[in-house]
Order: C-alpha cells, then structure tokens, then sequence
C-alpha cells in the first residue's frame, strides 16, 4: 500500500488530491476556512450555538459515516459531533438528513447550522461555505 503524506487543505486545493469528511458552516470566504478565534458573522457562530443551547447538523445519509437504522441517525460523524459539541459547550445535537444535492443550499438558507459529509473541498464550494478541518482524508484514484 502506498504511503500518503498528511495533506493539508492548501494540499487539497492545489492537488485536489483526496476527498475529505469534513464540517461545513455558513460563510463566503475566497480562502476556505479561518483559523483563530474570529467570528463567521457578527457574536460568532459558537457563542450563537451556545446561546441557542442545540446545534442542526445535517447529513448526506451515508453509511457508514451518517444514516438511518430505523429511525435512529447512527454512524461515525454523528457520534463524533455529539462528543465535539458537547465538548465545546452546545450540549444537544439535532440531526437530520438531506439530499447530497441540497446540503450546501440548506446551509445558506439557515435550515442548518452544519453540513457534515464526505465532501471533496474544491474552490467553487469553498465560495458557499466554510470547511472544517477534514476528518479523514482519502487519495484519489
């Protein structure tokens, strides 16, 4: 098996070499992400999630990252966001999931405060939102 360095996104944008599970949040930034403690827009997007006490979080239905059994929402990102979360101060998670088709749109539309899916971070949806850093990372064949 090959070895793959640690990519970081700089990597991911110039190579466009692996596709990444990652957070997405609201913004319009040329750059993709912001590091340090600035605010997304006017209080800050995590003093706002706290404020509110719950976060929306939606999911692509992807196993077994994020899906349904039954009518529980199960999987690695789910569980992984709760712990993140809780951790950060915003104590309930309220999932739901979309078509891989209308996460960013629902994003920008305020139906959600966080997409999480194995999205490929590329410059035209790096100008819809903002990225987390990726969960996991995978070269592209």
């Amino acid at each position: 098996m090959a070895d793959f360095p640690n990519l970081s996104r700089r990597g991911f944008l110039n190579r466009s070499a692996a596709v990444g599970g990652a957070l997405v949040v609201p913004g319009l930034l040329s750059a993709c992400s912001r590091t340090g403690a600035g605010a997304v827009e006017g209080e800050g997007a995590l003093v706002k999630l706290r404020k509110q006490g719950f976060v929306r979080v939606a999911y692509a239905n992807e196993a077994p990252y994020g899906f349904l059994e039954g009518s529980e929402l199960k999987g690695e990102a789910p569980t992984l966001h709760r712990e993140i979360f809780k951790a950060l101060g915003v104590d309930e998670l309220k999932p739901t999931l979309s078509e891989w088709d209308g996460l960013i749109p629902g994003l920008q539309a305020g139906k959600y405060d966080v997409v999480s899916a194995g999205m490929a971070i590329t410059p035209e949806r790096c100008a819809n939102a903002l990225f987390s850093e990726p969960e996991f990372i995978s070269p592209r064949r």
